[in-house]
């Protein structure tokens, strides 16, 4: 594993997930979700739009795999986005797979925060990732890809 990636892990997800509890993660998960599919709503359905939270749906259920693997759900399968990819929803399929895709991943949170499991699990490229971290990412990464969705 690159250190540099490892590095960017640390810079990026641990290090604004530590001082944070599982509650306060959930809550931005919670508001980012929302921000997402208003951001959806106004901007509208476009070949564009469906690439985007395509690919969001995609690295969401692929983390919310990761997490289910931390909770003990699921043994670790080393596999990549590309296998959680809704390719053939519509714009309204995908949105409904956002908000579900998210209410579960928030309530891995939840349960993350029950479990008290400091437990990591690796990311494809990043290397181990601690639970707290892979909801940051998770985080991070939908919104900040949101911001490609075009009115």
């Amino acid at each position: 594993m690159n250190h540099l990636f490892k590095f960017a892990a640390k810079l990026m997800f641990e290090n604004p997930a530590r001082n944070k509890s599982f509650a306060e993660l959930r809550q931005k998960l919670e508001v980012s979700g929302a921000e997402i599919l208003g951001r959806c709503v106004n901007a509208g359905d476009s070949a564009n739009n469906r690439k985007v939270l395509a690919h969001i749906v995609a690295i969401e259920r692929w983390g919310a795999n990761r997490l289910a693997v931390l909770l003990g759900d699921k043994p670790l399968e080393l596999d990549g986005s590309r296998a959680y990819a809704p390719d053939s929803a519509n714009w309204a399929e995908l949105q409904d797979g956002f908000k579900q895709t998210r209410a579960a991943t928030v309530n891995s949170t939840a349960r993350l925060e029950a479990s008290g499991s400091v437990a990591t699990v690796p990311h494809n490229q990043f290397g181990e990732v601690s639970g707290r971290g892979w909801v940051q990412y998770l985080t991070s990464h939908a919104h900040l890809e949101s911001r490609k969705i075009k009115s």
